[in-house]
């Protein structure tokens, strides 16, 4: 499988990244994220090219990487409407102005988000169950971590739907699953 390395996952999901954003933008026309995506990705960019000179395997040579590549890559599919409902979700806990335009645009962006989310944790227990210990959420919380952003955005939905929630308190949901995304893709790529 030609996805070795972390350098070339992270290149790879750069792209994804920039693409799923440009289809958001087109989609719901949301252009204000732009400079944040855009100095994240040359954020990336440059620490793979200057900082990261070691080719080191992104996992151990075991088993098919093929479902790791489909779930990487959903995964950050996902991320960036979640980012975009982050940032709504902000401004809903700093100010209190149009709060029903940030409410129907978390919304949007959840829903497009969370199908994504929920089959790349799928997709990681099917790559996690063929591995040699042939088990996932044995209690590692680096299993368990991959759950809390669907959690998080799971609860987010369902008391938007059954108790009709809105404003700032499913804001925080929106917020907590963003950043429990941004805990796990970082644990993920070795940064902790």
């Amino acid at each position: 499988f030609p996805m070795g390395s972390t350098s070339e996952i992270l290149l790879i999901s750069t792209l994804v990244v920039a693409m799923t954003y440009l289809a958001v933008e087109k989609a719901y026309g949301i252009a204000y994220a732009a400079p944040i995506v855009s100095l994240l990705l040359v954020v990336v960019i440059s620490y793979v090219s200057l900082f990261d000179s070691k080719m080191r395997p992104a996992i151990a040579p075991m088993g098919d990487r093929h479902w790791l590549f489909v779930q990487t890559s959903l995964w950050f599919i996902s991320l960036i409407p979640f980012f975009i409902a982050f940032l709504h979700a902000v401004d809903i806990l700093g100010r209190k102005a149009q709060r029903a335009q940030s409410d129907a645009s978390i919304f949007d962006m959840i829903m497009f988000g969370f199908p994504f989310l929920v089959v790349a944790v799928i997709m990681r227990a099917v790559w996690m169950n063929e591995q040699p210990d042939g088990k996932y959420f044995l209690g590692d919380l680096e299993d368990i971590i991959h759950i809390l952003p669907a959690v998080f955005f799971f609860l987010y939905l369902h008391f938007k739907f059954v108790h009709r929630w809105s404003g700032a308190i499913l804001a925080l949901f929106a917020v907590a699953g963003f950043l429990t995304m941004c805990l796990t893709t970082a644990r993920d790529c070795g940064f902790w």
